[in-house]
């Protein structure tokens, strides 16, 4: 997630039933013919960083210097994005929280060239510390490229409040639109429970959303877990004040179900691609979304074993 004030809620889903089934195997061989060289900016085409010779891609990846604001608890430090202490062979990233929880990492592709028509995904885990999340989403809006807020979501979440179930463990998709910093806020979302595999330190499952031009398709593993359609919408879970505006949420928690996403508020612009791993600062919104962070500062890793983006 990248806005610091939608935190206080949830995020938005837009999943696909239209989505060709693709196999996330298969994703991941194919996925790495246009990974930029030294020196070469990415064009918009498929690349595959498997975080090799314990880095990142440079010329891909931009690192975060910075800090969001509320409700995030931690600034975003170059230095808390580097290569696992275990990893060489692997290729393993390490997105870290560290120095009593202050600071954490983000990762950003240097072009926003991400489109309808294509897979995001990669193959990552968290530690389970209660207040932290870690992610692969798409973002711009109107400070990062012109045009409207539209984000689409894969987060991880060690320890969901509202779960219902032992796991608390939560896999969140979401979609969210914003015509523009004074407009009202769409959110489309939900928290599926996909087990606590996300928070197994040796389990590395592939997490993808499919892209399409009327829907999107979420997985973990080979499973469809939740799919979103361009269509109308049903009525709104819930809607609260957020400033001047209001911030409407459309929520299914449901294993493998679906919601319509407004026409209008379906993603279709070019988009950077993020990774990040963050803390909230213990206010009561973030707190309802992701958790009290502990009191004695645990640090921690997010774990990522690659990430792959394919056009279709």
């Amino acid at each position: 997630m990248k806005n610091p004030l939608l935190l206080s809620c949830a995020l938005l889903f837009v999943a696909c039933s239209q989505t060709p089934s693709l196999n996330s195997a298969a994703i991941q061989k194919q996925g790495d013919t246009n990974t930029p060289g030294a020196g070469q900016a990415w064009g918009g085409g498929s690349f595959y960083d498997d975080f090799a010779f314990w880095s990142y891609n440079t010329d891909l990846w931009q690192a975060a210097n910075n800090f969001n604001g509320a409700p995030f608890g931690c600034t975003f430090n170059s230095a808390n994005a580097a290569p696992d202490a275990t990893g060489q062979n692997s290729g393993k990233l390490n997105l870290r929280l560290n120095t009593s929880g202050s600071r954490c990492a983000e990762l950003k592709t240097k072009e926003r060239k991400a489109a309808p028509r294509s897979t995001i995904g990669g193959n990552f885990n968290l530690d389970n510390v209660s207040g932290t999340l870690a992610s692969i989403f798409t973002f711009k809006r109107w400070d990062t490229g012109g045009g409207s807020w539209q984000e689409i979501d894969i987060e991880y979440i060690p320890n969901w409040p509202g779960a219902t179930t032992a796991s608390k463990a939560r896999y969140h998709v979401a979609v969210i639109f914003q015509a523009s910093s004074t407009s009202d806020k769409y959110i489309y979302e939900g928290f599926i429970d996909v087990g606590t595999g996300i928070v197994n330190s040796g389990n590395y499952t592939a997490a993808l959303f499919n892209w399409d031009t009327n829907s999107v398709q979420w997985k973990y593993g080979n499973n469809v877990i939740f799919t979103m359609n361009r269509g109308t919408p049903p009525a709104e879970s819930f809607n609260y004040r957020e400033g001047s505006y209001t911030v409407h949420v459309y929520r299914n928690n449901a294993y493998g179900g679906a919601l319509n996403v407004n026409t209008a508020h379906f993603p279709s612009d070019p988009t950077y691609i993020f990774m990040n791993y963050w803390r909230g600062d213990n206010s009561s919104g973030i707190q309802s979304f992701m958790g009290a962070y502990p009191s004695s500062n645990p640090n921690a890793n997010a774990r990522y074993q690659g990430l792959f983006y394919t056009r279709w």
